[in-house]
């Protein structure tokens, strides 16, 4: 077989013994422009797939625990309280690669303390509450690994609610104790905000802190019996400490 002269273009027969193993050697590449372009595309492809997958949506489980503080009207003798939550989210993507929302669904076990002391007498009280807890927070996250922070609406709904109350009452001839049950009832509905900020790990793993701040007050005020809180406004901020999986 004859060689082209030198500085003649090679017939286009000549590409037929080319295969896809040697598409990267000179004499078989058609056109410098064509191939560029082939590689970009397909890394354009790539690039949209993998995008694709990893903004997929996906559920996870969250744990955490934390303590509670009491502001208002009458929350001075409110004390930190403490409570625990277990729950599953599912991770959304929301129009940004950056943004994704994760909707919640916890259960919370909270516990509030209250005492005040006088001359005269000495009131403690407890509250323990089981409710449903529903954040949804639009998290902005740079990337599947580190830092990251939410915000969002919060909802608190109640499942049930138990008090204790003791009071000891000094007459000047003796100590009269007494003892008394559910005697403050909290509100069924809490609407709040919550703010989040983390690390993850990887697409898996992560760490949080999460503050919650309630705008609706923790007594149901018209059915309260105990003088020291009658008339109360009390807006409970939540801080807890969170580990999440996703799947």
């Amino acid at each position: 077989q004859t060689r082209p002269a030198q500085g003649a273009q090679p017939d286009s027969s000549e590409y037929e013994d080319c295969t896809p193993a040697d598409s990267l050697l000179k004499e078989c590449k058609e056109d410098d422009d064509t191939y560029d372009r082939y590689l970009n595309e397909n890394a354009e492809m790539y690039r949209a797939r993998k995008e694709g997958f990893s903004r997929k949506i996906s559920l996870g489980f969250r744990a955490a625990g934390g303590m509670n503080m009491v502001f208002g009207k009458k929350a001075g003798n409110w004390e930190i309280g403490y409570e625990g939550s277990a729950g599953i989210f599912a991770k959304m993507p929301f129009f940004s690669r950056l943004l994704t929302l994760y909707p919640e669904l916890d259960f919370d076990y909270r516990v509030f303390k209250f005492e005040s002391e006088s001359d005269y007498s000495k009131d403690e009280a407890s509250i323990t509450q089981m409710l449903f807890e529903i954040p949804i927070l639009f998290v902005f996250a740079p990337d599947n690994e580190g830092f990251f922070v939410g915000i969002g609406p919060d909802l608190g709904l109640k499942l049930s609610s138990k008090s204790k109350y003791k009071q000891e009452v000094d007459t000047g001839k003796k100590i009269e104790k007494d003892k008394r049950k559910n005697t403050l009832p909290t509100a069924g509905v809490l609407l709040g905000g919550a703010f989040d900020i983390g690390y993850a790990f990887n697409s898996h793993f992560t760490v949080d802190i999460r503050v919650v701040q309630y705008l609706s007050n923790l007594v149901n005020e018209k059915a309260v019996a105990e003088t020291e809180i009658m008339d109360s406004k009390l807006y409970t901020f939540h801080t807890t400490l969170g580990i999440s999986f996703a799947l």
